[in-house]
């Protein structure tokens, strides 16, 4: 028999494996190369298995490939034609328009895309159109429907060797642990995973970045060496040329990185000569002489002039040829997103319609901010600081796509944390003594603070990820010191100092990424104070919240090495991270707008809520004869008015009862504000474009909605009463209103009426909303559920409004020719298309996608919405579909269609349930099936269409799947029943009018 093994046995084998484990891990080759396949890995099943979405043209992403297909056909065409040497005659052409311009942004002259986009993103994606070769479709007009994955499994190589770079500039610089947790940070990191399908040149600018810091890292370790073999200096010389052509291409990766690897090399020279004083001589026997020093330095000074030669010449015997002059500098219009970033009146956020008297010179901008500071400097300066969040504390991810379970808010939790952790691993390298660490860590640092150049802009995350391979390298330096701290810790009190801080940060970040406020907790105990008073409670909790969190961190710097003090560079290093997360706070807190916002939910058939508001006709005194108070003129009362009310549902459109003193109308759909009031023509296709990217119906975003009910029902210059209600059977609908102080009444910031903004709705980490604020009178509620003993000063006021339709031309004299021309159709509905009978739509059979159209006569002159009813039911597992209405006819003899923009691009249908069937039986569907509803406004010269055909197209996939998983979409299916197109008439007045808002 076998002796049996001992505890003595068992101890030398765990110690053998122990050491056998570190001696893996002091071979620093595997590491990049693991890294970069776990990488490539992750990326290519997200994008082969589980994206849904073809977004590599949406945005600034499309500028970027007009100017690589346009390069690309030059090549290609100087190639084939045998005319190279006519490639830089076609290449260098004039610009025509004023470089960097706002109006340059929409030249498709290759020139001009050159000097917005610069020559670097452009060449890497030509070199793909290369690849991709002269096909037809996709690759012709970029809409890139066949070639989407391509595009995204060459990002994904790309990213995943940025991976494997950090992972060996860490290791070589703080360590192989910090390396290979930073590599692997990298790996998983979710915009980094989800950005491969985007054509942006962001992930491109921090892989020549990650290039740039590995032979930074390199060159430091050849030029610390003791002593050099003739392999050691051709090493040495080779890596001084390829650094100088690394930071000449990050020159002209982005605009601002103009300076980036100069700043860097800077800090790192500035850190080393001052720290080499302290440190006592070491003779060396071996030492060479001067004159060989100054022959190899000579020697990799030639060749770091040659490689930065090499990369900056063509650019700027480029510029000058097409601009005039050399141009360092990539101009991508800095003076717009200076101008849009600094506009108080949208907080800085870039709106469509969009700002008025955009400048085309950079003068111009300085002096419109010069402008505003001066009008309100504090405003500005804390505009400044909450840039500074918006920038950095979100992540990159637009289309709010999740990760396994990680939500868009889970995400922007983690990048909270890992910010939080780069600070404690940036001071756990300032406190070693290893002085050539210091300098690397410092000279990183320095190349993070240097983004923060973009709060003087518009600031988006998107600017901010090319920061985050170094944030990520000092994050797990952070990681690797809470782990030493915790194990490595004898003492309770050193344990505890590590758990208090995790105690503390989840649930605080938690909250603060929710955006869940304090304010009426302390409306209740301090019930006394104004909202103002209570604002500035609110920042002082966060603010002192912050500082606890800094004052733990220190915590475990300190318990992290026992034997060791904090030293005074590594404190600094926290108490300036620490200042800046506190002022930042406080600017936000004390100047955001939403601070004041809470919501309530109307249950279905539920209590409703009351609200009095007194109508005054101040703003059409000028256009009216005088009245007595009493009812509404005769012209007021022949219209409909509107409710508007700022609420959201997960069922839309939101059906709601309202009640005007006393008259209760039957319940009625809400319509979206936008479509009602007709806003900028960018805004519904940014919207389209928007929900088509998220697979969400675009009608489930915050935004205004309205209710039409009879204007006769109100009364001029007395108080009217105002009951809205959700009926039984709907869905229920969340409205929202503000905290304001009950002493005065002081209007207050609500979201914008006529504004929209895509950036703070999906790009920063305020995703709340996608309407900036602006200042509007609103209505106080009154209603007893709401109101409290408690609030004293407090009293809560609904975001509702009033809009009633009046002429432009209204006079005494033309009043009653004006009310004969724009009276509304008294009555009519006509039904152009009914399908009760169950469709079944197979994602095999295209003949199925689309329903017979209907022939018929216009005769309803008036008519002006357009309401389609149809209920979905699923076969199968839960899928996204797909329905469209389009209207075709015909006008002066010539085909004309409309398709609403406002008609949700997708629906989210659940899957039938199948009921238990018996022998000799056949299954029966369970009746899951879902009702939708929505009313679309018809275009303004519909009344002239003849012969106007209904079409409808129904498919059980949303359009990307066909792309990109092709045989999931042929095997799904879908059914429809009870399809009801109807003609309803005009919801507002003819010819010119306008709005008055109450």
């Amino acid at each position: 028999m076998p002796p049996s093994r001992t505890s003595d046995d068992i101890s030398k084998f765990m110690n053998r494996f122990t050491n056998a484990l570190r001696a893996v891990f002091r071979i620093t080759a595997w590491q990049p190369l693991l890294v970069l396949f776990v990488a490539l890995a992750i990326r290519l099943v997200y994008n082969l298995c589980f994206f849904q979405h073809r977004i590599c043209d949406i945005g600034d992403s499309s500028y970027y490939l007009t100017a690589g297909k346009a390069l690309a056909d030059l090549i290609r065409a100087s190639w084939s034609e045998t005319h190279l040497s006519d490639f830089l005659v076609r290449l260098c052409q004039p610009t025509s328009v004023i470089p960097g311009s706002f109006q340059s942004f929409s030249s498709t002259n290759l020139s001009d895309r050159l000097l917005l986009d610069g020559p670097i993103f452009p060449s890497y994606l030509a070199a793909l159109f290369l690849l991709i070769g002269t096909q037809a479709g996709a690759a012709a007009n970029l809409a890139i429907n066949a070639h989407s994955q391509f595009y995204a499994i060459a990002n994904s190589v790309v990213d995943s060797l940025s991976c494997a770079l950090v992972c060996t500039f860490t290791s070589l610089a703080f360590g192989r642990k910090t390396g290979l947790l930073a590599g692997l940070g990298l790996a998983l990191y979710a915009p980094a995973i989800i950005n491969t399908q985007q054509c942006y040149g962001e992930p491109f600018a921090y892989f020549l970045l990650c290039c740039w810091a590995t032979l930074l890292v390199s060159l430091v370790s050849l030029v610390s060496l003791s002593s050099m073999s003739a392999k050691d200096q051709s090493l040495l010389l080779l890596n001084c040329f390829l650094l100088a052509l690394f930071s000449g291409l990050l020159m002209l990766a982005k605009p601002a990185f103009v300076f980036l690897p100069w700043l860097g090399i800077g800090v790192y020279l500035g850190v080393m000569a001052l720290g080499r004083g302290k440190a006592a001589p070491i003779e060396d026997p071996d030492k060479e002489s001067g004159s060989a020093k100054k022959s190899k330095l000579v020697l990799a000074f030639l060749a770091f002039v040659l490689g930065l030669f090499l990369a900056l010449a063509p650019w700027l015997g480029f510029t000058r040829s097409v601009s005039g002059q050399a141009m360092l500098v990539v101009n991508r219009a800095p003076q717009y997103n200076l101008y849009i970033g600094n506009y108080l009146a949208t907080d800085g956020w870039k709106t469509w319609p969009t700002q008025p008297s955009i400048p085309n010179t950079m003068e111009e901008a300085k002096a419109f901010v010069l402008a505003e500071f001066k009008s309100a400097p504090l405003a500005l300066v804390g505009l400044f600081l909450r840039k500074i969040a918006r920038l950095t504390v979100g992540v990159w991810n637009e289309f709010q796509y999740s990760i396994g379970l990680f939500t868009i808010v889970e995400q922007n939790i983690w990048q909270g944390l890992l910010l939080l952790l780069a600070c404690l691993g940036l001071a756990s390298i300032l406190n070693k003594e290893d002085r050539k660490a210091k300098a690397l860590a410092l000279a990183f640092a320095a190349i993070i603070i240097f983004h923060l150049i973009y709060a003087s802009f518009e600031p988006v995350p998107r600017y901010f990820i090319s920061a985050m391979p170094l944030v990520m390298a000092f994050a797990a330096q952070g990681l690797l010191t809470l782990y030493v701290t915790f194990i490595q810790g004898k003492k309770l009190q050193q344990r505890a100092g590590l758990i208090r801080l995790v105690t503390v940060v989840l649930p605080g970040f938690t909250w603060l990424y929710r955006f869940a406020s304090p304010a009426m907790v302390f409306s209740v105990f301090f019930d006394t104070l104004s909202f103002e008073q209570i604002r500035i409670l609110v920042a002082l909790f966060w603010c002192f919240y912050l500082v606890c969190v800094f004052v733990l961190l220190a915590q475990v710097l300190r318990f992290s090495d026992a034997h060791a003090k904090v030293s005074r560079l590594a404190i600094a290093a926290i108490v300036a991270a620490g200042a800046l997360t506190v002022l930042c706070a406080a600017a936000f807190f004390l100047q955001d707008p939403a601070l004041s916002e809470s919501s309530l939910l109307l249950e279905p058939g539920g209590q409703g809520l009351t609200d009095r508001v007194r109508i005054s006709l101040a703003d059409l005194e000028p256009a009216l004869p005088k009245q007595l108070p009493g009812p509404l003129p005769g012209y007021f009362r022949q219209f409909d008015s509107w409710l508007l009310i700022d609420c959201e549902t997960n069922a839309p459109p939101p059906v709601l009862i309202v009640s005007v003193n006393g008259k209760f109308l039957p319940a009625r759909t809400a319509l979206m504000w936008n479509e009602l009031h007709p806003a900028d023509k960018d805004v519904p296709v940014i919207i389209d474009l928007q929900s088509r990217a998220m697979s969400i119906d675009k009608r489930k975003f915050r935004q205004w909605w309205a209710v039409p009910f009879s204007t006769r029902f109100l009364k001029k210059s007395i108080e009217n009463e105002v009951i809205l209600s959700v009926p039984a059977g709907s869905p229920p609908v969340r409205i929202f209103y503000d905290w304001v102080n009950n002493s005065k009444n002081t209007d207050v910031m609500i979201p914008s009426l006529t504004k929209f903004s895509w950036t703070k709705g999906f790009l920063t980490f305020d995703h709340r909303d996608a309407r900036p604020y602006e200042l509007r009178p609103s209505s106080p509620l009154t209603g007893g559920e709401l109101k409290s003993s408690y609030f004293a000063k407090l009293r809560p006021q609904m975001r509702l409004h009033l809009a009633i339709p009046h002429s432009a031309e209204y006079s005494a004299l033309n009043s009653a020719v004006i009310a004969s021309a724009n009276l509304p159709l008294k009555a009519g509905v006509k039904s152009i298309m009914a399908h009760a009978a169950e469709h079944l739509v197979s994602g095999g059979d295209p003949r199925t996608f689309t329903l017979p159209g209907l022939v018929w006569d216009n005769d309803m002159k008036h008519a002006g919405l357009c309401e389609f009813n149809f209920e979905v039911g699923k076969c199968k597992a839960r899928q996204l579909v797909e329905v469209d209405l389009t209207l075709t006819g015909s006008k002066d003899g010539k085909a004309v269609s409309w398709r609403c923009p406002w008609q949700p691009a997708c629906l989210e249908v659940s899957p039938e349930v199948t009921r238990e069937v018996t022998l000799g039986s056949s299954p029966e569907a369970g009746a899951n099936w879902q009702k939708y509803q929505y009313t679309n406004m018809l275009p303004d010269d519909f009344a002239q269409w003849q012969t106007v055909s209904c079409n409808i197209s129904m498919s059980p996939f949303i359009a990307d799947q066909l792309y990109l998983h092709r045989k999931e979409a042929q095997h799904a299916q879908m059914t429809m029943r009870n399809i009801n197109v109807e003609l309803k008439r005009s919801v507002v007045p003819t010819g010119k009018f306008e709005w008055a808002f109450y």
